[in-house]
């Protein structure tokens, strides 16, 4: 077919500029737009003369060659056609000009024949195989000009194949605007459907005006639009711009004068109000919203009751509604009123019975009443045999029955029926599938000639897209998504209205991964102009089935309420309940438990006789209390004790969930007896997976009660039991794992936490487990991956996970991980105890106690009950927020939406005997919106200040807030949960009050009198004042007296091995005593806090010696590893030799007060748990004034078991080994040597066992001890540092001059007490006992104490007591 155009070239070129003009580009673009129009309107031998211009310049131009390829093909030059191809493979074999010369010469040669075939299956009405043989000629290639216009035009008559055709020669119109032949094609098509869309209308007016009076083409086409389509006032301006050019066409004015004059008379009625209810009516009637239509026929009825318009619809909305004898009223009316329009009431009428008919037997069909039901529906046919609505009825009620061959045969005599055949196709095509008969529904629809399809028109693709999606529903079910899906687009293709199509095909998507492309297959629905309430039903589903409340929500509330069917509304509440209890654990993250607690009372209100809405809050109130409070717990116990007492019937599901309240309230005896009462009969297979779950749950429950109870062997075995039952269950591996771990077998405990992480990825306990066994086995890289990876995982875990988790990396050592992490929780979760416990430590470690002091205060306000709170809660920060930013705000799950609040519209009562749509929740009136206002009531807390500095006078308001506040007591009651933060408060506030203590510490040993024996009284006198990082600054005084009592010179031996005294040879006393003792004060000054002490002193200023002293110790933890460097110069208070020093007799000369300079390397691993180990490595220099040098390696272990473990209480069981050795032996006191013990091996093996225990005011702890231990000592010269005084002693002869080395073994025992008393707030006595059996090794000693306290401290006596340590202990 072709299309023929008169000259339209000076029309419709292209206006260049000067400048495109003056490029060779240009000209030869110019050209072949002139030739191309010249071909346009078939004056072949005009278009030739540009191309040959073209050419003469640029021989090689594919399109100039190609256009004279078809020029030579139309004029049957088929060799001259063939040359120029060769030309164009030879010269541009990949342009798209040679593929379309080639194509059009293959046409009109080799495959003309089978062109000729595809115009004749045109021309006889099949399409579809004039298209497939299309495509086959044009083998891929798209086609243009004349030839793409047929195409399209082929594709077009297709069932639903205008929309392609239309997209088919848009897109050529895009690619080449200014082509005359693509727009009037289009155009053409356009006359095939109205309205015929505007901007085709303005096209055919601009080219009609482009022609001149020259075409007659356009013009044609624009007239014909006129008469065809126009009909309503939309249509005038067009219709003026055509009369301007065709003034004297009477057809087109007598359309534009009948135009106005209806809407001249339109406009008149519509200032009518009683008739704009008319219409309002007509709109409500087809939307569906009765109640309202009714009350608009109700307000038009004064002025329009009695006309054939208003009784019509009347009639109408009365018969929609059941109210079938009112209808019957409102026809008769009519009728009177339009007797000589009889026929069309008559039929209204008869409409009415048969509707009457109908709708009883699909009453009775519902209840299974078949005799009524078959009967009601044979009055039905009778009135209208052939009615496809009578058919469809009758076939319902035998499908029903089982009877269906006469069902099929009812729906294929429906389907003969005009006027219900497109309802009759649907219906018999799901009748086939219902009974498996995919096939049989496909050569169905393929038996359809093509006058029957456009008959049915749009149900037939309806028709079509149901096999497909049958099709894409057999092939999901073997798992190939990717197949289904390909299948459910096509079938959208077809029918792209249908919003349970979408959604099955969404669901497919999200099952294959794809959830946004899934959401924008429904949401494609919403954004035509009027949604359906289906569409808007099925994307509410698909929003809710992804937990996305708040869409669902928005989306049921643009359904009408009078709309809205049974499901819709159980939907809605189903989603408020649960968007509900979100925004109430959202709360209770963000520490606003009263909040959450409260929104969950009033929701209560709303759903008092709900039974499931019950049960479902009484689960809301145990998850938004994980502080376990009692008071939480006991609600949560009552409203699933109500939920269970209005049940009717009692259902095993909803008993299932009370036992689970029950279970986690921790009453697991009751739980075990509903389970026990509920037995397995009657339960559905998801109720057993439920049971299950619980009984799982129950056991182990049991297990950790007989952990805490002190019993593992039970624990374990019943985790042993289930184990071997459920050996795949996550939370049964874990706990598995749990127990490993406390049996301190971190190998198990690993491979048990690797296999429950593989299998749950997404349990967060899992992953904590593994993180744990990772720690214990020594992985700490390990854990640091596992915990890093559950704080990045979106979305996020729960706060208290992400908490636990990041206590795990502090424990790890990883500071600044921890530091992040926290920082972002703060700036989500500011006022939640969890993340203010987290920031006041923060606070502490940064040197901002007052902060650390706010945030601590807050933390306890949230954890305290109501009832003990002050009625102004800590200030946090009087500084307002930073806007957010937009991406902050889309991250917060707490941000309010931009839309409007999302409200929940009441249902109108029931006014007929349609089903109606119950109320969502009883209201006095109006809309209610989500409890609490569901836009405004979370927005996000303040920003705290984690680093704020200290309080200054500016800061009035805040510190007047915080004066309110109740005393430190009232903010720490004995909360579940909340101890280890008042623990942790109680400390802290110890450390920022200052103290002063006063003792007397007094230790003995009886040895050799003058020389080894012991007896040391100090008098440590201590303040402690607060510093910054969390830290003490202290001063030391401790006057000290000690006494080794006296040499008896008659002894020869001892007087010999003291000072020089073997060398007396004359004025040497060799009678009487020599009384060895000393006294002093030793000072001290020093900082300290948990990980640094630092201190500088003096040993005791008044002994024969004095030296300086002091320290720098540094703590902290790698992974589950304590450490500790130490860096000292220490006295040895062994001896008076040692420790202050002594003269010599005979020469007058002073020596001893020996000091150890050096550095021990500290670790140790505890976990709080049964089992802890330490151990150490040290190296020191022993000095002292004319003491000779001396060195000493130290390497000590052990490990100890807590058999008994509580807050209170501990036995532990220990197991110590200790080794060291002197460079020299130094032991002796003769000049030179020491007087300190100083074996160049010693290796002991000890067993203690310890037992501590605390009261409200006391704490004490005893301890036993037996060890066994060897050593050996070499042989010492009497004079180390003085070589002329041992060459004197050796040639004095006699004995010789040479302490004797020696070996030694034995037992050693000990026994030791201490004990705290506070006898006031702020006054603490306490005292320990060391009793020691081990000869020249440790003294016994004692000591008492007071403690006085510069403010009361709320920190407990410490476990075990802390006695005052003397400074030359340190």
């Amino acid at each position: 077919m072709q299309i023929a155009l008169k000259p339209l070239a000076l029309a419709l070129s292209v206006a260049w500029t000067s400048s495109a003009l003056a490029s060779p580009e240009g000209v030869e673009s110019q050209l072949l737009e002139q030739s191309r129009q010249w071909e346009e309107q078939l004056r072949d031998d005009l278009a030739r003369q540009p191309l040959n211009k073209v050419l003469r310049t640029r021989p090689t131009q594919p399109e100039a060659l190609a256009r004279l390829g078809e020029i030579e093909i139309r004029a049957q030059n088929h060799p001259r056609a063939e040359k120029l191809l060769a030309q164009l493979k030879a010269t541009a074999p990949d342009s798209p000009s040679t593929r379309q010369l080639d194509l059009a010469l293959r046409l009109a040669t080799t495959d003309a024949e089978k062109v000729n075939q595809a115009r004749a299956l045109t021309r006889t009405g099949k399409p579809a195989e004039a298209l497939a043989l299309w495509d086959t000629l044009l083998g891929g290639i798209t086609p243009e000009g004349q030839l793409a216009v047929e195409y399209w035009q082929t594709v077009a008559n297709l069932p639903n194949g205008w929309a392609r055709a239309n997209q088919g020669l848009h897109q050529l119109i895009q690619r080449e605007p200014s082509r005359a032949l693509y727009r009037l094609a289009r155009a053409q098509l356009a006359l095939q459907k109205n309205p015929i869309a505007p901007e085709v209308l303005t096209d055919l007016d601009r080219l009609s005006r482009a022609a001149g009076n020259a075409s007659d083409r356009p013009r044609g086409l624009w007239r014909r639009a006129i008469l065809q389509g126009m009909a309503t006032p939309a249509g005038l301006p067009s219709i003026r711009a055509y009369l301007a050019l065709v003034p004297k066409d009477d057809a087109v004015k007598a359309r534009y004068d009948d135009i106005l004059k209806q809407e001249i008379a339109r406009l008149a009625k519509l200032r009518d109000p009683a008739y704009q209810a008319i219409e309002a009516a007509r709109k409500s009637i087809g939307a569906g919203t009765f109640s309202q239509a009714k009350a608009q026929l109700a307000t038009a009825a004064a002025r329009y009751g009695s006309t054939p318009e208003w009784l019509g619809l009347s009639g109408e909305l009365a018969s929609r509604q059941g109210e079938f004898d009112q209808a019957e009223v409102h026809f008769r009316r009519g009728l009177a009123q339009e007797p000589d329009n009889q026929k069309a009431w008559q039929t209204r009428l008869q409409g009415v019975q048969l509707d009457r008919h109908l709708a009883a037997a699909e009453a009775a069909r519902l209840t299974q009443d078949w005799p009524r039901a078959e009967a009601e529906a044979k009055h039905a046919l009778r009135l209208r045999p052939n009615d496809a609505g009578a058919l469809l009825g009758m076939a319902r009620i035998l499908t029903d029955q089982g009877r269906h061959d006469h069902a099929e045969a009812l729906l294929k005599r429906a389907l003969k029926n005009p006027d219900g055949a497109n309802r009759a196709l649907v219906a018999l095509t799901e009748h086939q599938l219902q009974q498996g008969n995919v096939e049989n529904a496909r050569r169905l629809l393929l038996s359809l000639s093509p006058a029957q399809r456009k008959t049915i028109g749009a149900a037939y693709a309806a028709a079509q897209a149901r096999v497909l999606r049958a099709d894409a529903e057999a092939i999901q079910a073997t798992g190939d998504l990717d197949a289904a899906i390909a299948l459910y687009a096509q079938a959208i293709t077809l029918t792209p209205d249908d919003p349970w199509l979408r959604f099955a095909y969404a669901n497919t998507l999200k099952a294959n991964g794809e959830p946004h492309r899934a959401a924008a297959a429904l949401n494609a629905l919403l954004k035509r102009p009027q949604p359906t309430a289906d569409s808007r039903f099925a994307y509410a589903l698909f929003r809710a089935s992804q937990d996305d409340n708040r869409r669902a929500l928005t989306t049921l509330e643009a359904i009408p309420a009078a709309g809205r069917t049974p499901g819709m509304v159980q939907l809605q509440q189903r989603v408020w309940l649960r968007e509900t209890l979100r925004l109430a654990q959202a709360e209770a993250e963000h520490g606003q438990t009263d909040a959450a607690q409260t929104r969950l009372a009033q929701a209560e209100k709303l759903l008092h006789n709900n039974a499931p809405a019950l049960m479902s809050l009484a689960e809301g109130w145990q998850a938004v209390s994980p502080t376990a409070l009692p008071a939480a717990q006991e609600k949560a116990l009552a409203l699933a004790e109500q939920a269970v007492k209005l049940a009717a019937p009692l259902t095993p599901a909803l008993q299932l969930r009370h036992a689970a309240v029950l279970a986690e309230a921790g009453n697991t005896a009751a739980a075990q007896q509903h389970l026990a009462r509920l037995g397995s009969d009657g339960l559905t297979p998801e109720d057993k997976l439920q049971r299950d779950a619980l009984d799982t749950r129950l056991a182990l429950a049991h297990a950790e009660q007989a952990t805490t109870a002190g019993h593992p062997d039970e624990a374990r075995a019943t985790l042993q039991a289930l184990a071997q039952r459920q050996p795949n269950q996550p939370r049964v591996l874990r706990a598995v794992a749990r127990q490993a771990l406390d049996d301190n077998r971190p190998a198990e405990a690993l491979a048990v936490a690797t296999q429950a992480a593989q299998l749950a990825p997404e349990d967060a306990e899992a992953r904590l487990t593994l993180a744990d066994s990772q720690i214990a086995h020594g992985q700490p890289e390990a854990a640091k991956v596992t915990l890093d990876a559950l704080l990045a995982r979106q979305p996020a875990y729960p706060l208290a996970i992400q908490i636990r988790a990041i206590d795990r990396l502090s424990t790890l050592g990883d500071e600044a991980g921890v530091s992040a992490h926290i920082a972002r929780l703060s700036s989500r979760n500011p006022r939640h105890p969890l993340v203010l416990t987290h920031t006041a430590r923060q606070a502490r470690q940064t040197n901002a106690p007052d902060t650390a002091e706010q945030h601590y205060r807050a933390a306890l306000y949230q954890l305290a009950p109501p009832s003990t709170r002050a009625a102004t809660p800590p200030v946090l920060d009087t500084i307002a927020p930073p806007p957010p930013t937009a991406a902050a705000t889309a991250a917060s799950p707490l941000t309010a939406p931009s839309t409007a609040p999302v409200l929940l519209e009441l249902a109108a009562p029931p006014t007929s005997t349609v089903v109606p749509l119950p109320a969502v929740f009883p209201a006095a009136s109006g809309r209610p919106a989500l409890v609490g206002d569901y836009t405004n009531t979370l927005r996000p807390p303040p920003v705290l200040n984690t680093l704020a500095p200290p309080a200054t006078p500016s800061d009035a308001p805040v510190l007047t807030q915080l004066a309110r506040l109740p005393p430190a007591a009232a903010l720490l009651p004995d909360l579940a949960g909340g101890e280890a933060l008042r623990g942790e408060y109680a400390d802290f506030k110890d450390r920022r009050t200052g103290e002063a203590q006063v003792g007397m510490d007094f230790s003995a040993r009886q040895s050799t009198a003058g020389k080894s024996s012991q007896q040391l009284w100090e008098t440590p006198t201590l303040v402690s004042l607060p510093a910054p990082y969390d830290g003490k600054w202290f001063a030391r005084a401790e006057p000290t007296q000690l006494s080794v009592g006296s040499l008896p010179l008659s002894n020869a031996t001892e007087r010999e091995t003291f000072g020089s005294m073997l060398l007396c040879s004359t004025g040497c006393a060799t009678t009487g005593s020599l009384a060895q003792e000393g006294q002093g004060t030793a000072f001290a000054l020093g900082y300290q806090n948990d990980h640094l002490r630092v201190d500088v002193g003096s040993t005791p200023q008044g002994f024969a010696v004095q030296n300086v002293t002091g320290g720098a110790a540094w703590s902290g933890k790698l992974g589950g590893i304590g450490y500790t460097l130490d860096a000292s110069r220490r006295p040895l208070n062994s001896t008076l030799l040692s420790y202050g020093g002594t003269r010599d007799p005979r020469t007058g000369e002073v020596w001893g007060g020996v000091v150890q300079t050096g550095a021990t390397v500290s670790l140790s691993y505890d976990q709080g748990g049964a089992v802890g180990l330490w151990g150490n490595l040290g190296w020191h220099q022993l000095t002292g004034r004319n003491v000779a040098d001396n060195t000493r390696t130290d390497l000590m272990g052990g490990g100890y078991w807590r058999a008994i473990n509580t807050p209170t209480q501990r036995l532990q069981l220990g197991l110590n080994a200790v080794s060291f050795g002197y460079d020299k032996n130094l032991s002796e006191f003769t000049l030179g040597h020491g007087g300190y013990y100083s074996p160049q091996t010693y290796h002991s093996v000890s067993v203690p066992v310890t037992w501590m225990e605390r009261g409200g005011r006391w704490t004490y702890l005893l301890r036993g001890g037996v060890s066994y231990s060897q050593s050996r000592t070499d042989s010492s010269p009497f004079f180390p540092t003085r070589p002329d005084l041992q060459a004197a002693a050796q040639a004095l002869g006699g004995r010789s001059p040479v302490f004797a080395g020696s070996r030694s073994a034995g037992v050693g025992l000990s026994l030791a007490a201490a004990a705290e008393y506070q006898v006031a707030p702020r006054w603490v006595v306490g005292g320990q006992v060391a009793l020691e059996k081990s000869d020249f090794y440790q003294p016994s000693r004692a000591s008492l104490y007071l403690r006085y306290q510069f403010e009361p401290s709320p920190k407990l006596l410490p476990f075990p007591p802390e006695p005052l340590t003397t400074y030359s202990r340190f």
